[in-house]
């Protein structure tokens, strides 16, 4: 029987200081022919095995040495197997090098070569030669180096951090945001190490923001948040508060406007404090699915009989905030009509103006009216339906009954009011406490509210 082709003995090796040894992007251990001839599945067997296990070998030692180039020159190894790569040494003296006054980049290039040579998979030493080259003059030998440390150490933010301020200075937009959406995800939480220096998660955030108004940044935005990161909520709501004016509507028109009622929220209620409350009431009515019954026949106000109990607190529906010691709730047992009605339970003694509207309204004459129940309601002065003109200026132009103590059954109420010609583009109707000093906020019992309605009069 013919022998079977021997295995080769022994791996072929780099040479040290060869191409092959150097560059990073055709780095990795080489196994010498085993022969063209085959004989049985045994070798077959053995041949992949031996590949298998060069594999888990390059592997594991590429993992090691991404952790020990994180390790401090006289710091603990990174587990009790392995030791550090001890390329740590190398390139803190390296650094040292290039951050002297004046840097000596010769030898700090130097030094970071000999640890490539000792770890090419370190991606700290070619960050380091960059650098080194940098200080030498050689800028675009220092950018094709450290392009090649981000693209090898995406789980280290500092690179990452170089790969967003290289992307921004070329309006790369496309690769800007990849960049940033990369470093993102791998510091979820906004955690960094102590150890790493350079922008917060907050501040890439926020030169995230910056861009988004720029029309050649917002598809590349866009195609990254629909898919919805991590980091999006945060991002969207940094882009509502503080981003230019008109950039959030249009970084998230793709987006269900339930994912991200809040943001939206966020973003209309500051149009209507930048005076643009025509375009917040305009971007509402578009993207809310109010269904038009809500809005009675003649009925200015919103959701009046208080039927829609899930509008997310949107401007121009009802927003209510929580209030201490205090049960504001939708009620479907009790009402004067339709389906349910708003119930408030105080036991509390703190400001209350906490349920609210915002309204556009052209200048003329109007009517607020509604109905109202109480139950074993003290009230030191009451209860009071007050609107203003805007929400800055707080001008009062109406005010409904005090609603102050004791039971009664469902009795309805009316006032007239007047919106003014001028200074008066948006006005708020809001449900208060008007107190005068503090012992006049005691309130305890129960109060509902019911069919509210603003109609222009014809007297006008």
């Amino acid at each position: 029987m013919k022998d079977p082709p021997r295995m080769p003995s022994r791996f072929s090796q780099p040479r040290p200081g060869s191409r092959h040894a150097q560059d990073l992007s055709e780095g990795g251990t080489r196994l010498s022919s085993p022969g063209d001839g085959s004989s049985g599945i045994s070798v077959g067997t053995i041949v992949l095995a031996l590949c298998g296990l060069v594999l888990v070998v390059v592997v594991s030692a590429g993992l090691i040495v991404h952790h020990a180039a994180d390790v401090p020159a006289n710091g603990p190894n990174p587990t009790p197997f392995w030791p550090a790569d001890g390329t740590a040494a190398l390139l803190d003296g390296a650094a040292a090098l290039v951050a002297g006054q004046p840097p000596d980049a010769d030898a700090a290039a130097a030094m970071a070569r000999q640890a490539i040579l000792q770890s090419p998979l370190n991606p700290m030493a070619l960050k380091v030669l960059g650098d080194a080259e940098a200080a030498k003059g050689n800028n675009a030998e220092a950018t094709r180096l450290l392009r090649l440390a981000a693209e090898r150490g995406t789980h280290l933010p500092a690179l990452q951090i170089w790969a967003i301020n290289d992307a921004a200075k070329s309006t790369d937009y496309d690769r800007l945001i990849q960049r940033i959406d990369l470093y993102l995800r791998k510091t979820a939480d906004n955690y960094l190490p102590d150890f790493v220096l350079g922008p917060t998660p907050t501040e890439v955030i926020a030169t995230l923001v910056g861009i988004s108004g720029d029309p050649k940044a917002a598809p590349a935005i866009r195609s990254v948040i629909d898919a919805a990161p991590h980091w999006r909520g945060f991002y969207l709501d940094q882009l509502a508060k503080e981003g230019q004016l008109g950039a959030f509507e249009t970084i998230a028109a793709d987006i269900d406007v339930g994912d991200i009622a809040p943001q939206w929220r966020l973003y209309l209620n500051r149009l209507i404090d930048n005076d643009r409350a025509l375009d917040a009431y305009a971007l509402w009515y578009q993207f809310m699915d109010h269904g038009q019954e809500l809005y009675e026949t003649g009925n200015y106000l919103f959701d009046g009989g208080f039927e829609r109990a899930d509008d997310d607190n949107m401007p121009f529906g009802w927003t209510i905030f929580p209030a201490p010691s205090t049960d504001i709730v939708y009620d479907h047992a009790v009402r004067s009509g339709g389906s349910s009605s708003l119930r408030i339970t105080f036991a509390s003694s703190t400001p209350f103006w906490n349920v609210l509207q915002s309204l556009i309204l052209s200048p003329g004459n109007f009517t607020l009216s509604g109905s109202v129940k109480t139950l074993s309601l003290r009230a030191a002065r009451g209860l009071q339906w007050r609107l203003y003109c805007g929400r800055t200026t707080f001008t009062k132009i109406g005010e409904s009954p005090l609603f102050s103590s004791g039971t009664a059954d469902w009795t309805t109420f009316s006032i007239p009011f007047t919106v003014p010609p001028e200074k008066c583009d948006n006005q708020l109707l809001r449900l208060e406490v008007p107190a005068r000093i503090p012992a006049e906020r005691a309130v305890n019992g129960t109060i509902w509210f019911d069919d509210l309605s603003i109609e222009r009069r014809l007297d006008q």
